[in-house]
């Protein structure tokens, strides 16, 4: 549930280390258009339409991230869409297109069926009691993200490359004071070390994946090569010059696949799942 009134400084600043979204007061779910200052810098948050697209769409170049979110998406996703600006964003926006339109998205159905079609059968066999719902479509989202990006497999454990991911996306997302005070990047913040383990942990794992599937595409034929997003990404052509992208924005753009179809998808499914079981015609779906 939202805070009923704004936050002071210092719960305001646990709760941002604990969970962002809990910081929002009901009011901020209200207004169109709704400001709160915080100590250096000050929030807008859009709910207005006619808003989001004034600075998404018709003004995008007067609307560039704050350090605060440069500082959150440097970790892993610098060279993804998600964290590019200006004429990089542009260029990767234009080769990225045609990797989600309608047919290539419906073409993942199978793989995100089959996953569906495991997390029930488990279901199904467990012993009566209580299931931790939103633990268990976590694993769903992860199974799923598994199969149409890296449909041959991690190269690895992948109980290990998840529980990796799970301590990258708990840590990328906390503000802590030092971020709203505008302390300086280069001094240590609690926890980067352990951040900076994890990422290089995880471009190695990616980047031996890339390099193993580059070798698999330069002697494969295409109807012998996977069709997943990791083979759409090595295969994406700026379409004005015709360049791939590199290694690094794969990469990230591999990260920001992973954290935009985890924890969210997952979150909303839990959601999904709770609300049905709280209408009168749940009976229905037992």
């Amino acid at each position: 549930m939202p805070q009923e009134g704004r936050l002071g400084l210092l719960r305001l600043l646990a709760t941002l280390r604990r969970n962002p979204l809990e910081c929002w007061s009901e009011e901020f779910f209200e207004e169109p258009i709704a400001r709160v200052k915080l100590p250096f810098t000050e929030a807008v948050l859009l709910h207005d339409p006619g808003a989001i697209k004034h600075v998404l769409v018709d003004n995008v170049s007067n609307y560039r991230k704050d350090p605060i979110q440069r500082r959150i998406l440097a970790a892993g996703l610098k060279d993804g869409l998600l964290s590019v600006e200006g004429e990089r964003w542009d260029i990767q926006r234009r080769t990225l297109a045609p990797l989600f339109v309608r047919r290539t998205v419906t073409s993942f159905r199978d793989a995100m069926l089959e996953a569906a079609d495991v997390l029930a059968a488990r279901w199904q066999n467990v012993p009566a009691g209580v299931i931790d719902v939103a633990a268990e479509l976590t694993l769903l989202t992860l199974n799923v993200l598994a199969l149409t990006i890296f449909s041959d497999g991690i190269g690895g454990d992948f109980d290990e490359f998840r529980s990796a991911m799970n301590a990258y996306f708990a840590s990328i997302g906390r503000i802590g004071a030092f971020d709203l005070l505008g302390v300086p990047d280069f001094v240590p913040r609690p926890g980067r070390r352990h951040l900076r383990q994890t990422m290089a942990y995880f471009e190695n794992v990616i980047d031996q994946i890339i390099e193993t599937r580059r070798r698999r595409l330069d002697a494969s034929c295409d109807a012998d090569a996977p069709q997943d997003l990791l083979t759409l990404l090595l295969r994406a052509l700026d379409p004005s010059t015709g360049r791939p992208m590199s290694v690094a924005e794969v990469r990230s753009n591999i990260l920001t696949f992973l954290s935009a179809g985890h924890e969210t998808t997952a979150n909303t499914l839990a959601w999904s799942v709770f609300l049905l079981s709280q209408s009168p015609h749940s009976s229905a779906w037992s």
